[in-house]
């Protein structure tokens, strides 16, 4: 997990992420935590088995997709970006829903 807040893109710029986010079937989010809204670059329903229009889009409603093992990890991470940290790493597992 990497903070990219400080990059600026150029719409360019924005259109080659999301397209090599694509074609490598990858995603990304931008999560607002003073909102507490996820916004997502990819097609973030089919990688996580999701119907188009399901994504999560809260940081609880992602949370319930961390896998039980790594929910004090993730929680962590919450906490250190709340209080303003300025690097981290944090890895964490998700689970998904049965198909």
């Amino acid at each position: 997990m990497h903070d990219a807040t400080h990059i600026i893109f150029t719409t360019e710029e924005l259109d080659r992420l999301r397209a090599t986010l694509s074609a490598a079937g990858e995603v990304a989010y931008d999560w607002d935590l003073a909102t507490d809204t996820v916004n997502w670059s990819g097609d973030v329903c089919k990688a996580l088995g999701l119907a188009h229009g399901q994504q999560p889009i809260s940081g609880a409603a992602f949370s319930a997709f961390v896998a039980q093992e790594d929910l004090v990890a993730h929680s962590n991470f919450i906490t250190r970006l709340q209080a303003g940290e300025a690097q981290f790493e944090c890895e964490y597992r998700l689970q998904f829903p049965l198909r």
